[in-house]
């Protein structure tokens, strides 16, 4: 075991580590079994070394039958840029390249540690040519508050393991609140007023931040190809059909 593995286990009570689970012949050790406030069980897979397609479906398939899957992956080396969504947001953009292909099999949940902070991906798709990088969107956290939060991790996601994770194509929204702002851009037109869509979002989840909305809408903007502008000093909107080149990226966290 590598001192990056017990790091993540310490945070954890000894009950909940290195449990062994039982399903028909088959019989795995699981790095945690953390009971869900819904009666379920979440089972974390804390992966340093590389993992061959094999025994990531294996895994995956004897999991999913008993509880719910998610995977964390050592991500310290691996080439991936982040900018955030909008100012202030947690929802981050991710670009992987070269990313590690033996991942794009798995269906469950996936967050990369980056040694600090955490990325639980949330949208992804593979690289499609050389025109098409690796990338996707996912929420980071810090490693104490994702720790925490993986508790009552169900109540706060939809779990949905009927698609790949990774598709040529990002799969729908996971959360009511992406899910709402995914529909909302999708009925819109060629230009959305960002305080206007926050304002109907908001009818729609009230007990949602503004902060938590606005970065909701940016993700499911930036899905259907909408680029961030500013109508006037105090307007912003997203519009589509406009070409990203030139337009400035926010800062990459360190």
């Amino acid at each position: 075991m590598t001192q990056w593995h017990s790091s993540w286990q310490e945070l954890f009570a000894l009950e909940y580590r290195e449990v062994v689970i039982s399903f028909g012949e088959r019989k795995y050790r699981a790095d945690l079994c953390l009971p869900q406030p819904d009666g379920s069980q979440l089972y974390v897979e804390f992966q340093h070394s590389s993992i061959s397609v094999e025994k990531i479906r294996a895994r995956e398939q004897f999991y999913t039958q008993v509880g719910h899957l998610l995977w964390v992956f050592d991500a310290r080396e691996f080439c991936i840029q982040l900018a955030p969504t909008s100012p202030n947001s947690d929802i981050y953009q991710f670009t992987w390249s070269p990313p590690r292909k033996s991942l794009w099999v798995i269906n469950s949940c996936l967050a990369f540690d980056f040694g600090h902070v955490v990325l639980l991906i949330a949208k992804a798709n593979q690289r499609n040519g050389k025109r098409t990088p690796c990338r996707g969107i996912g929420w980071l956290y810090r490693k104490l508050d994702f720790a925490t939060m993986l508790h009552k991790f169900i109540e706060q996601f939809t779990l949905d393991n009927s698609k790949p994770l990774w598709e040529i194509k990002t799969r729908g929204a996971t959360t009511p609140l992406l899910l709402a702002a995914t529909k909302l851009v999708a009925t819109a037109d060629s230009i959305i007023i960002e305080s206007d869509a926050l304002l109907e979002l908001k009818k729609q989840l009230p007990n949602v931040n503004q902060l938590a909305l606005r970065g909701a809408l940016a993700a499911a903007c930036i899905e259907a190809g909408y680029v961030n502008s500013s109508v006037n000093q105090r307007s912003r909107a997203w519009i589509k059909g406009v070409s990203t080149q030139g337009i400035p990226h926010p800062p990459i966290p360190g």
